[in-house]
């Protein structure tokens, strides 16, 4: 048998001749460390650094990055949805008269729970910056109705319309 014929070729009948150029290679291990054209061109991983190396890890791995900034948007969600309740109540409850007490108690009682959820999404790296806006917004606008809920029973107390 000539050495250009494939092995095939012989049980089948009909001789294949390969060029020189292009040997066949035959592989028990179907994943041998063979070099692909492509990996002439990738570049290797970024390897982590340890404790004290470079400072675009910061001394962590990736994972431990994730993970970190899973528990800062936590804090960041329990920021933005803290100050939603909060300014909806102080602002759109504020105004009516005996409902206005609730909304001035939820704006305080979700407003700081959600400026400190924001503080501390951005210890974790994660922006929190819309709960702690809302979370001023809530008890900015609860301050408000307090002042003026507080000047209105001032003032009716001592314009009384009785005259001794």
């Amino acid at each position: 048998m000539p050495e250009d014929i494939s092995p095939a070729g012989g049980m089948l009948g009909v001789e294949i001749h390969m060029p020189e150029e292009y040997p066949l290679q035959y592989s028990h291990e179907p994943y041998q460390s063979q070099a692909s054209p492509y990996q002439q061109f990738a570049s290797p991983a970024p390897q982590p650094a340890a404790y004290g190396g470079q400072a675009g890890y910061q001394g962590s791995s990736f994972y431990e990055q994730s993970r970190q900034q899973m528990e800062g948007g936590k804090h960041a969600t329990n920021g933005l949805v803290l100050g939603c309740i909060g300014a909806f109540c102080a602002v759109l409850l504020g105004w009516i008269p005996f409902l206005g007490l609730f909304g001035v108690a939820a704006g305080i009682g979700c407003g700081i729970p959600a400026i400190l959820q924001g503080r501390k999404a951005e210890l974790y790296n994660v922006s929190g910056r819309a709960g702690i806006i809302l979370g001023w917004i809530a008890i900015g606008f609860s301050v408000l109705w307090t002042a003026i809920y507080m000047f209105l029973m001032f003032v009716g107390m001592t314009s009384s319309s009785y005259s001794y």
